[in-house]
């Protein structure tokens, strides 16, 4: 596909695609003019140009995450992308797997504010413990072009992580009331007591 192409197909993803398309043409148009029949150096130059702004367009929007943890089950992955347009872009982020260790259950649409960022969350299912590389990728909503590059994403995944937590927790909070209701129990007996024995009430220090 050669780069008018790719430009034209990338701009699909953004809110005034003929701002950038418009402005490539014009470039590719001057590369065309008889005026450098003279100036192969000027051609060059103007060729580069035409090169070097269309490698900035199509890299403009990248997924900017390389690592992530995974403590539960079921969660969604936090994938950054950034935007580097003067526009907004909204785009799609899939994650092909590569591995086992967790099923990958939709894409996420996220629409990235220009020279701005926004997180995409993509929803896993984890199956089992251990670390994995799985590649993000970015395309127009309707999935029919790709943006940017691909990247590599680690995972750390820990699922049972979040279970071993909440059981610690609730089984601390279960000691303490436990123990507080012990304590208040104690307490009306030995007032009971007392006062069976006629003796004054104790006085909390």
């Amino acid at each position: 596909m050669s780069l008018e192409a790719q430009v034209d197909a990338f701009a699909k993803a953004v809110e005034r695609p003929e701002l950038i398309t418009g402005q490539q043409r014009m470039l590719l148009l001057a590369t065309l003019s008889n005026r450098w029949r003279d100036d192969p150096d000027g051609l060059v130059t103007v060729q580069d140009g035409y090169t070097a702004q269309a490698d900035a367009i199509l890299g403009s929007v990248a997924i900017t995450t390389r690592q992530n943890t995974v403590i539960s089950d079921t969660t969604s992955l936090l994938i950054n992308v950034s935007n580097a347009l003067d526009q907004p872009v909204t785009v799609r982020l899939s994650i092909i797997a590569g591995s086992g260790r967790i099923r990958v259950d939709d894409s996420a649409l996220v629409t990235v504010p220009a020279h701005g960022s926004a997180s995409a969350r993509p929803p896993i299912t984890s199956i089992s413990n251990g670390d994995v590389v799985v590649t993000a990728r970015l395309t127009t909503e309707d999935g029919s072009v790709q943006i940017g590059e691909s990247a590599p994403v680690e995972l750390f995944i820990r699922a049972g992580f979040e279970a071993v937590v909440t059981t610690l927790f609730v089984a601390a909070v279960a000691l303490l009331f436990g123990f507080g209701l012990f304590r208040s129990i104690r307490k009306r007996r030995r007032a009971r007591a007392r006062q069976l024995a006629g003796l004054p009430e104790e006085i909390d220090d």
